[in-house]
């Protein structure tokens, strides 16, 4: 996923509805536009997740889990976190930018995404 400045919105994406049953709707590459409401929620989720201010990136990455990785850049400087087992500040975060596609306009491209990791 890229959300920009601008309010514009990448997601490349794939859910399932039950174990081995992959969600169609949900499912593939996606583009649109985040509502002003929605970016401002997003930017106070930020600020509240402290991402600028912490190092939190897992030493080792373990296991069969789920690696959350988020870029941000401001004021010309980029801030990276890695991580398998986020910690409860990122909590709400995470959440939020899981459940995005339900709460923006969306459209289904064909366009490739190449996302930084």
């Amino acid at each position: 996923m890229e959300i920009n400045a601008d309010e514009k919105i990448k997601i490349k994406s794939l859910f399932y509805k039950a174990e081995l049953l992959k969600d169609d709707v949900r499912s593939g590459s996606f583009v649109g536009q985040l509502d002003n409401e929605t970016f401002e929620e997003l930017k106070k989720l930020i600020i509240q997740s402290r991402l600028t201010t912490h190092n939190i990136n897992d030493k080792e990455l373990c296991c069969d889990g789920a690696i959350k990785t988020i870029i941000t850049y401001h004021n010309g400087k980029r801030n990276y976190v890695k991580t398998m087992f986020e910690p409860m500040i990122l909590g709400k975060l995470i959440h939020f930018l899981y459940e995005i596609d339900t709460k923006v306009n969306l459209e289904k491209t064909n366009m490739k995404f190449k996302f930084e990791q």
